[in-house]
């Protein structure tokens, strides 16, 4: 899997490696306060909140706006 994405690397940028690496990263956290015993739900919900919040971003700024996606970050 990762020799495609270097293979690929070449026809998306130069910026492949760190968006795979940020999204591993971020993953990782995401599923580390889902599953950390804190005593209350809401750091998992936070979480699932700021990843969601980021692929929006994301897909905002590299792919296409979509309707509302800036209202929707802010809510997220």
């Amino acid at each position: 899997m990762e020799l495609e994405f270097l293979e690929r690397e070449r026809e998306r940028g130069s910026m492949l490696i760190p968006v795979v690496a940020y999204s591993r990263v971020l993953c990782g956290r995401g599923i580390s306060a889902m599953l950390a015993d804190l005593g209350t739900p809401l750091a998992g919900f936070g979480a699932a909140l700021f990843i969601a919040s980021d692929a929006m971003i994301a897909i905002s700024k590299f792919r296409h706006p979509f309707p509302y996606s800036q209202q929707r970050v802010w809510i997220t």
